[in-house]
């Protein structure tokens, strides 16, 4: 019994979409994973710019043909850099945070008290999600 080849075509292209709508939910769900990792670690822990902090070391050291004592002395200052930068994104993610709870407060205030509640609920749904407090959640 042969199959039409139009049937097979569509068979092909149907697990093509599928896979495609598999790679595409699979990748969302890592990088929202690694978002959130990111957000809420704090800035003494290993991440991105210590990864790229070894790598530009490591580079550094072999291509100029550093002895010990200059690539330590590059590391030092690598190291003072990355540090800066963990600081930086910790300063960012604290100014993201009070920005975002004052836009929470405002929009509150436009609302009316009996939708207040409503809101805040819907605010600490969406933030559960990203397994974040949410803010400013003024709710008794």
């Amino acid at each position: 019994m042969n199959t039409p080849r139009w049937k097979v075509v569509l068979a092909a292209f149907g697990l093509f979409v599928a896979g495609l709508m598999v790679g595409g939910l699979v990748t969302a769900k890592i990088g929202a994973h690694l978002i959130r990792k990111a957000w809420l670690a704090p800035s003494t822990a290993r991440g991105p710019v210590d990864r790229a902090v070894e790598r530009i070391q490591k580079n550094l050291t072999s291509e100029l043909k550093l002895d010990a004592t200059q690539s330590a002395a590059v590391q030092t200052e690598l190291a003072l850099t990355a540090q800066e930068f963990k600081t930086l994104r910790v300063e960012t993610i604290q100014k993201a945070r009070a920005d975002i709870a004052d836009s929470v407060r405002r929009i509150a205030a436009t609302l009316p008290p009996e939708k207040r509640a409503d809101f805040y609920k819907l605010v600490k749904e969406r933030f559960a999600r990203f397994e974040m407090p949410a803010p400013g959640d003024e709710t008794p």
